[in-house]
């Protein structure tokens, strides 16, 4: 298989020892490997010795065929109908998470209702 063609996500996990923004920049030169992102700091004034606790399966690479479906809990924030059969729902994630899905690219979503089996 060409090379160009294989496509992995690597994951990063850590628990920063400081608090964060929620904006970040992602750099990268694929044509080395390298990755770079920046965080902002909410505490400007702090200088920071270490970034944190690295978490289990940090820095592992996951092929997204075999890649383990992952639930957050979040809340709706707002739906607004569009049509009378389409509705436009704005979910709300937790503080800290992030969530940026390409075009053609789809999130399955899961609800418990209550009175529904």
């Amino acid at each position: 298989m060409n090379s160009s063609k294989l496509v992995t996500f690597l994951i990063f996990f850590a628990a920063p020892s400081h608090s964060l923004g929620t904006e970040y920049r992602i750099k990268s030169a694929s044509g080395i490997g390298k990755i770079e992102i920046d965080f902002n700091k909410i505490e400007t004034s702090v200088k920071w010795t270490r970034l944190g606790e690295f978490l289990e399966e940090h820095n592992s690479l996951v092929d997204p065929k075999t890649a383990v479906t992952q639930y957050i809990d979040c809340k709706i924030g707002n739906i607004e109908q569009l049509t009378h059969d389409t509705r436009l729902y704005t979910i709300e994630l937790p503080q800290g998470y992030r969530m940026i899905v390409p075009l053609g690219h789809h999130v399955s979503i899961t609800a418990s209702l209550e009175g529904v089996y």
